[in-house]
């Protein structure tokens, strides 16, 4: 090997070399002798579990406070939805400590761990820990005790489940239908009412069998509706809703809603309507009174005057049989 390329060797390696500490230094790992935080890790040990009574959350732009009460988590308020909080307190749990990323607070910027750009996580007992941008790996983020220059790449979860705007952590869950138990659909919309009955294996609509599209669809929304968002508490609401959708049982109950055990162990049907007699204005709504309609008492009955719900004894074989059946109901609701 000549003179010549010897020399060039060695100015490669010495650049390499320069190169290599010189990244080092940027990440914070010049002193190479802090493999793991221990006080971040006794932090995160000290969130988890589950004797915390709330977590304050705070982003760029939300706050969020996740409290715990005897019904489960709200978030400011509000109902929280429970996949969301099952996964941040799952990831409060399993959060790992990876290493070191840096000892320098110059480096805090680069990272995203200053006060004022990092979402802080504080548990009710007063622990907090400021969570910075994601890490060169899948699951890893930048991470650091507020008092403390170090900042640790921590693994998991944890940064994509804590930081979510207010919206994502409220539930959106409007209402979930067990279509098998709809017999009946009816639907007002610019005025026009639109009746759907299911019949066996088919459903009809007005004077034959109705567009099995249409009314899969509907089936589809009341199975699993959801809302996209949340109207402000200031915002002007219509008078009157563009669209009705009532969904009934066989027995002409309205399945949506909070179903009282005199619904849920029903002696007849109860609507929120009342049409009027033929002595006043046949056809006509009776205002905002509802009927109930009684179930005949016996299958005999039921035959005679053609009702196709089921007679009271074909519900409930005595007067007790049904006092098990209300109290049942009603325990439901507790």
């Amino acid at each position: 090997m000549s003179e010549k390329t010897l020399r060039l060797a060695l100015y490669c390696l010495v650049g390499v070399t320069a190169l290599y500490v010189a990244v080092t230094f940027l990440r914070g790992g010049g002193n190479g002798s802090v493999a793991a935080d221990p006080a971040l890790a006794d932090a995160f040990g000290e969130m988890a579990g589950e004797s915390q009574t709330h977590f304050d959350i705070t982003g760029p732009r939300d706050t969020v406070r996740l409290a715990r009460d005897v019904d489960g988590w709200t978030v400011n308020g509000f109902e929280a939805d429970s996949g969301a909080v099952s996964r941040f307190l799952r990831a409060v749990d399993e959060v790992e400590i990876a290493s070191v990323a840096a000892t320098n607070p110059a480096n805090h910027v680069r990272l995203g761990v200053t006060a004022d750009s990092a979402w802080a996580v504080a548990s009710g007992d007063g622990t907090t820990v400021l969570l910075g941008k994601t890490g060169n790996r899948f699951r890893t983020a930048y991470a650091r005790l507020p008092d403390d220059d170090l900042v640790s790449l921590i693994e998991g979860d944890l940064r994509a489940a804590a930081a979510r705007p207010l919206l994502d952590w409220r539930d959106k869950m409007i209402l979930r239908v067990d279509t098998a138990t709809v017999a009946g659909i009816t639907v007002v919309s610019d005025g026009e009412t639109v009746t759907f009955q299911r019949q066996d294996s088919v459903w009809t609509g007005g004077d034959g069998e109705a567009d099995a599209t249409t009314v899969r669809n509907i089936l589809q929304e009341l199975a699993n509706m959801r809302a996209s968002g949340f109207a402000p508490e200031d915002a002007e609401l219509p008078d009157e809703p563009e669209r009705t959708v009532v969904a009934v049982d066989a027995d002409g109950n309205d399945i949506a809603g909070v179903r009282a055990p005199m619904v849920e162990a029903p002696l007849g049907t109860c609507t929120g309507w009342n049409l009027r007699t033929r002595e006043y204005g046949h056809g006509a709504m009776h205002e905002f009174t509802g009927s109930y309609i009684p179930f005949p008492d016996t299958d005999s009955e039921a035959a005679m005057t053609g009702d196709p719900r089921a007679s009271v004894l074909g519900r409930y074989d005595n007067a007790s049989g049904y006092v098990k059946a209300i109290e049942a109901a009603a325990r439901r609701l507790v």
